[in-house]
């Protein structure tokens, strides 16, 4: 665990130190950028839409996501309908319900999502990692692929080698490089369909893919290979991967949020932390924010006139808890700005944020102590809040 703290910590250091002279941080209900950006590009709405080039790297969480224009470097993506129409200069992380890539990418495409479908015009210039329920290939990947699904189709070609576990598999185009597949269900390989070079499968039978062979091309079935590959340890890592993932994701959106809405108060709130006295006072206050309210909710749960009320502020204080380790984040990386006069700017403290965000959920798995300081964390920096608040 501390090698990670201290590998998560580097990273945050050398992301917060990169100027931000030609950097874009934009976050509503509706983003659209139609101006070219000269730099990196952060960008969180419910509808964000890309019509002119990025020409950096660009970070991005909405419910819909349409890139109409080219990204020149990486980009991550979160969102419901994901749509890339344009080139991807470097590698595309993608996390979403649907995503569909028509653009070609010039890296790496990784994608966590319900369905992944490159198109026929598109070219995936390096490999492809996906952990999807439905994938579906019609254009071509230069690399290799990596596949995890429920169903798999190709009717594109892979030039590198293939390695595909599936339920459902269908083969209509080409796999040139070396192909291992697993099939728990059905194979469907059509008569288009062509093997370039060695090919291992584990299906329920043995297959006759003679006419699919090219020339020397030999197919070995094994049906040990339908047997589970991953131990327990490997399900928990990759369940910790994910969760981070898609935490890491709901954080950024949060975070980018509370810079456009409420920033300068946070900023103004954590200047008032400077003695021992400060965070003691913001630390009682923060205590009973989490506490009181559970007290005022049962009371209104008891008078029948209050239901309505008290589920409204029930809902308001579970989401106060939900967002409460991004909001963390945001306030602590403000403070650190302030303390030591770094003179950072949003998407540097937008980068720390992220950082801190990061630290506090991997203390959650120290045990006992870990939980203690995450909590002392929470409570000082929503306290901090609330004295600012008071000001007024």
């Amino acid at each position: 665990m501390t090698k990670y703290l201290s590998i998560l910590i580097a990273i945050t250091f050398i992301l917060s130190t990169q100027s931000a002279s030609a950097l874009i941080l934009d976050a509503g209900e509706s983003v659209n950028i139609k101006d070219k950006v000269e730099g990196d590009a952060y960008l969180a709405g419910q509808t964000v839409r890309i019509q002119e080039k990025i020409e950096g790297d660009a970070i991005i969480a909405g419910s819909v996501v349409d890139m109409d224009a080219p990204i020149t470097q990486d980009a991550i993506i979160a969102g419901d309908k994901i749509t890339i129409n344009q080139e991807i200069g470097d590698d595309i992380r993608v996390a979403g319900s649907t995503v569909i890539i028509k653009g070609n990418v010039k890296g790496d495409v990784v994608a966590f999502a319900e369905t992944l479908i490159i198109d026929k015009d598109a070219t995936i210039s390096g490999s492809v990692l996906a952990f999807v329920s439905k994938f579906q290939l019609d254009g071509i990947v230069n690399g290799n692929i990596n596949i995890a699904s429920v169903a798999s189709s190709i009717t594109g070609t892979v030039l590198g080698d293939a390695n595909i576990r599936t339920a459902d598999f269908n083969l209509e185009g080409t796999l040139a490089g070396k192909t291992e597949f697993v099939a728990e269900q059905s194979v469907t390989i059509t008569e288009s369909a062509t093997f370039r070079n060695t090919v291992n499968y584990g299906y329920i039978t043995e297959l006759n893919l003679s006419p699919n062979l090219a020339e020397g091309v030999v197919a070995n079935f094994d049906s040990k290979l339908l047997k589970p590959k991953t131990t327990r340890q490997d399900i928990m890592n990759n369940m910790f991967s994910g969760m981070l993932v898609f935490r890491i994701f709901s954080a950024a959106l949060v975070i980018l949020l509370l810079a456009w809405l409420a920033g300068k108060f946070i900023s103004r709130a954590t200047k008032s932390l400077q003695s021992s006295k400060d965070f003691r006072k913001a630390f009682f206050y923060g205590l009973a924010l989490f506490f009181i309210p559970i007290s005022i909710i049962i009371l209104l749960f008891v008078s029948v006139i209050g239901i309505p009320v008290a589920l409204f502020v029930t809902l308001i204080y579970l989401s106060m808890i939900f967002f409460s380790q991004s909001i963390t984040s945001f306030i602590i990386a403000n403070w650190l700005n302030h303390k030591y006069d770094l003179k950072q700017g949003k998407v540097q403290i937008f980068l720390v944020a992220l950082g801190v965000y990061i630290l506090i959920y991997l203390l959650q798995f120290i045990p006992i102590i870990g939980i203690v300081i995450g909590l002392l964390l929470t409570y000082i920096a929503f306290g901090s809040l609330i004295i600012e608040y008071r000001k007024k």
